[in-house]
């Protein structure tokens, strides 16, 4: 099995890489004068190994620490800052000593060439006065305009369609592609046509200028890009590949102006994009540039128009979606300075009224969008090359060939800058008090850089951005699809405002083709006195021999042993650390998920990769069998198929009805007899025994009699079986389970004296029933429970299964109805006793929609609940499925990875590995259910009109979902709400001891440790 870099081996090369960098820093320091230098927060060892995932957070924690601070690399400083004063040097200042340098230029020379971006001098300045001239004039401002308006009213015209058809819409795509054609059109007067998909090579550039961009950013963290460039290997054959797609597609655009040009030269001068207009300025000065400096040229204002401005307004919209108020008053502001109470206008009659009068008008709108620059500005980190020694306005030090940065990302979020509210989204602090937008110093606000180089398009992306805003936010209203769901890189969803219909969030990217991923191999630590070598191998081992990203190590097999009386706690706790991580053990990694992304992918996209596997079938087989639950292929597909048809049937759903109300009728005259005595309770205890007795009676035809203590076998039948439950999770995280059970010792022995009881107690059933079928055929076929039915199949097809089939097919029915429902009725009635407010509000509606203002007897009672009544039952409904969500019926469930893969949160699994989905933790994860995800609250599944609203089955997972998905889900829902309805109708109930809680037993399902001892009083 491939490993990352211990833990150990991780801290040498660190250790050993730092001290090698110190020494050199200090030789460096010697003679200059005792300079203050500002502090050092670690190496480009951790740029490195947080490239692909947390980097902005890491630094703006960084940046909380030391407002100036450096990253040692082996050939100069990287030095970071977040203060103005320090900021306003670099880019006004001293602006001379601050520049992008031949470091800067190399790494983005290939994508970037000798475009504004990339140089400095006298191609800056020639560029510079060009675009500042361009920019200035009223007729590129006034073509600009019109083509925003068209692109807008085309993306509009889009979400419109897909609203009415509610369907799923990836926005930032949209958008994305959606400014890459409004600014292709600026830029060479080209109608790329990405947004209605109708150019393949426009996809394909757009798609190839993405990865290069991503290849570029990645060689500042690469110091081998150059020889792997050299060779032509990794990401650089992909950077090359890339860079051909888009040298291809934009040189054909210059050529086939060219020829515009040579047919018809007048008409030619009309034209009002950008590279007509430098055609006529070489017309003019044939010697001023070549093709390959027009291609510089356009490419660098189509990375700073098209991924900005579609990046911003990805994230504007993901903030409107979590603020509700903002995007009200903007959508009132916009319809107030255009149509003004008319609602009639269409996207094409809406544009006409966005004149530049009706967009200066927009201060609100003005103040969100800077707002949200200010939070996620589109360039996070901006770097320039020190020409000289230097020395900041904060004291510190900087040396000739430092790497110097300022930080927009960080600094939106420093208190010391914004106040205590500095990452709260609260446009109103750049309005003053008559509601006009006031701007700051762009030293403190500079996502549009400053000085000499401030962003010349300014203007022109307001302009833009409010166009499309204006247009999308009188039509539609926006919110995620999942509304507790966070966005990473490009999650944001929509509703439509006048439309109506659900759109919803993209998947976040996995990681672009041909990037390397990340650390390193514990046998090369000694090779890390080559500091460059050292931290390309840690680079490159961290995804394996295959350079692929794997979840985080939170700790191994031994730790979940030592926290097995707490698994599901210990596991919640990693995963609010980790959404996706691992714990090694000595033959595979587990994985672990909480991300539903993954959870969707394992069990619908590419359900064929994730099943029960020889490992899990191995360690269920005493237990479970050849059961549904147990096992993949053409077993399952037969079990599936058999009780799908089961399921289906009105024999069935009539039959199990007629069986719950029975044996809630018989616990609730337990439960009264307890009441009247005032006698404590032990509600598990008491669900346990009537669960069992409904599904053996369901499964078996057979009367077990627990509930009454009437059957000795059936009591040890249900003490073996939850012995049996928990010594099989055990078997998960015992590496030495197999030797003890050869050896018929410790748990094991345990394990097989309560499989003895079980299989003798199942066999005999079956035996009882073969001998009824014989004496009386025709009496048979009449029966309606399971196992009956399964018999009448095998007599018609004898070869079908055996006894020990049946055995196992049936017990996977008994864990599936027993434990899971029993289980979530006793977690129910725990809530219901910490809620009484929910406890009598379920108890009204259970009233209302049986019995009205009658107060009936138990006998009459329970003829009420019919399938309309208990259809009624919404809240009870609600209150069940959020008990599920806090307390699902198994907590964690696992897979197998047959073949090596990637999750869609980019982290690799390899063939062998058990990938776990974990129900239990999904349900108390705030980035899922919101700040109160670990509150009771079933108002959170009603809508307005007190309905239930289901949610997405890969975020509540408590019924599986895709091809797996539980059968038995409405048949556990009539079970658990026939149940609550009688007990609540007639009782009310209190915990014995107030102060007392509950654990949780280790098994298979979610079981409470201990009785659930509760004080019962009648209600009428």
């Amino acid at each position: 099995m491939d490993l990352p870099l211990s833990q150990h081996g991780l801290l040498a090369l660190s250790l050993l890489f730092f001290a090698a960098l110190y020494y050199l820093a200090r030789r460096r320091r010697r003679g200059s004068n005792n300079r203050k230098y500002p502090p050092v927060a670690g190496t480009i060892l951790d740029l490195l190994l947080n490239f692909g995932g947390r980097l902005l957070e890491q630094q703006t924690e960084r940046c909380r620490r030391h407002r100036t601070f450096r990253l040692l690399a082996p050939t100069c400083n990287y030095v970071y800052t977040v203060e103005p004063a320090n900021v306003e040097y670099i880019l006004k200042t001293n602006f001379a000593n601050y520049g992008k340098g031949v470091m800067m230029y190399d790494v983005a020379a290939d994508l970037l060439g000798d475009g504004i971006f990339n140089v400095d001098g006298a191609k800056w300045r020639h560029q510079r006065k060009v675009a500042s001239h361009e920019f200035s004039t009223r007729v590129l401002r006034d073509y600009s305009s019109a083509v925003f308006r068209d692109t807008a009213a085309e993306l509009a015209g889009i979400l419109a369609a897909a609203a009415r058809d509610e369907q799923r819409v990836d926005i930032q795509d949209l958008l994305m592609r959606s400014t890459l054609d409004s600014i292709f059109k600026v830029g060479f007067g080209v109608s790329l046509g990405t947004l209605s998909g109708s150019s393949a090579e426009g996809v394909a550039f757009a798609r190839a200028f993405d990865d290069a961009s991503e290849q570029v950013l990645y060689r500042f963290f690469d110091p081998f890009w150059k020889a792997k460039k050299l060779l032509n290997v990794s990401s650089e054959a992909a950077m090359k590949r890339n860079v051909g797609v888009i040298d291809d597609f934009v040189y054909g655009v210059i050529d086939k102006k060219i020829e515009q040009m040579g047919r018809d030269q007048q008409e030619l001068a009309k034209k009002e994009d950008i590279l007509s207009r430098f055609l006529l300025e070489r017309e003019r000065d044939p010697g001023c540039f070549d093709n390959k400096y027009l291609r510089d040229i356009i490419l660098n204002f189509v990375i700073a128009g098209r991924d900005t401005t579609a990046g911003t307004l990805s994230w504007f919209l993901y903030v409107l979606c979590r603020n509700e108020r903002v995007q009200d008053r903007i959508a009132q502001e916009v319809r107030a300075v255009t149509t003004g109470d008319r609602n009639d206008f269409d996207a094409r009659e809406f544009v006409a009224c966005l004149t530049e009068e009706a967009i200066s008008k927009m201060h609100y709108l003005h103040a969100t969008l800077t707002e949200t620059l200010r939070l996620y500005p589109a360039v996070p980190v901006n770097v320039k090359h020190c020409n000289s020694d230097d020395t900041l306005p904060d004291g510190y030090a900087v040396r000739k060939g430092d790497m110097v940065h300022y930080q927009p990302y960080p600094m939106g979020r420093m208190k010391f800058l914004w106040g205590e509210d500095a990452e709260e989204f609260r446009p109103e602090r750049w309005l003053d008090d008559d509601g006009v937008f006031v701007p700051e110093s762009p030293f403190k606000f500079t996502a549009f850089q400053a000085g000499p180089r401030i962003c010349l398009g300014k203007e022109f992306a307001n302009r833009q951005m409010k166009i499309f805003v204006a247009v999308l936010l009188n039509l539609f209203r926006f919110q995620m699809l999942d509304g507790n769901s966070t966005m990473g890189s490009d999650h944001t969803a929509v509703r439509g405002r006048t439309a109506g219909g659900r759109l919803s969030p993209g998947h976040q990217g996995s990681r672009r083709p041909g990037m390397d991923s990340l650390p390193g191999h514990p046998a090369l630590i000694a090779l890390s006195l080559l500091l460059l070598l050292a931290l390309h191998l840690a680079r490159l081992r961290r995804g394996g021999s295959k350079h692929r990203k794997y979840p985080p190590v939170a700790g191994t097999m031994l730790h979940q042993l030592l926290n097995f009386h707490r698994l599901v706690e210990y596991m919640t706790e990693l995963s609010h650390r980790y959404r996706t991580f691992r714990m090694l053990t000595p033959i595979c990694n587990y994985v672990y998920t909480v991300e539903p992304a993954n959870v969707e992918y394992i069990l619908k996209t590419n359900f064929a990769n994730y099943g029960k596997g020889v490992m899990t079938h191995d360690v269920l087989e005493d237990l479970l069998g050849d059961g549904i639950f147990n096992v993949d292929g053409a077993k399952w597909r037969h079990q599936r198929k058999a009780a799908s048809l089961e399921f289906s049937t009105r024999i069935l759903r009539e039959y199990s009805t007629a069986v719950f109300r029975d044996t809630a009728a018989e616990l609730a005259g337990i439960v009264d007899a307890a009441a009247r005595d005032g006698e404590r309770v032990d509600m598990q205890d008491l669900l346990m025994r009537s669960t069992l007795d409904s599904i053996f009676r369901v499964a078996f035809g057979v009367s077990l009699g627990s509930l009454s203590g009437s059957s000795g076998e059936g009591a040890a039948f249900a003490r073996a079986f939850d012995d049996a439950s928990e010594g099989v999770l055990y078997r998960f995280f015992d590496p030495f389970w197999k030797a003890k059970k050869l050896l018929n010792v410790s748990s094991e022995a345990a394990l097989k004296r309560s499989v003895r009881v079980i299989d003798g107690f199942v066999y005999a059933v079956i035996d009882r029933k073969i001998e009824q079928m014989g004496r009386d055929q025709q009496e048979f076929a009449k029966k309606e429970d399971i196992l009956s039915r399964f018999l009448l199949e095998r007599e018609r097809d004898p070869g079908c299964f055996d006894n020990k089939y049946l055995r196992d097919i049936i017990l996977n029915f008994v864990i599936a109805g027993r434990d899971t429902t029993a289980g979530t009725m006793s977690w129910f009635l725990y809530v219901l006793c910490r809620n009484e407010r929910v406890q009598d509000r379920i108890a009204r509606e259970v009233r209302a929609a049986t019995t009205g203002d009658r107060d009936v007897a138990m006998n009459e009672f329970v003829p009420c609940l019919t399938e309309d009544a208990i259809s009624k039952m919404q809240y009870l409904h609600a209150a069940l499925t959020e008990t599920l969500r806090l307390y699902p019926g198994v907590p964690l469930d696992v897979k197998y990875c047959f073949s090596d893969d990637t999750l869609p949160d980019g982290y690799a699994v390899k063939k062998g590995d058990m990938v776990n989905y974990t129900p239990f933790p999904m349900g108390r994860m705030k980035f899922l259910w919101g700040a109160d995800a670990e509150d009771f609250r079933p108002e959170r599944w009603l809508d307005d009109d007190g309905l239930f609203v289901p949610e997405s089955p890969f975020k509540f997972t408590a019924f599986q979902a895709g091809p797996r998905i539980c059968l038995g889900k409405e048949f556990a829902y009539r079970q658990m709400k026939i149940f609550a309805a009688v007990l609540l109708y007639f009782f009310k109930f209190e915990m014995w001891n107030r102060n007392a809680t509950v654990g949780f037993r280790p098994m298979l399902t979610l079981k409470m440790d201990g009785p659930l001892h509760v004080r019962v009083s009648l209600r009428h």
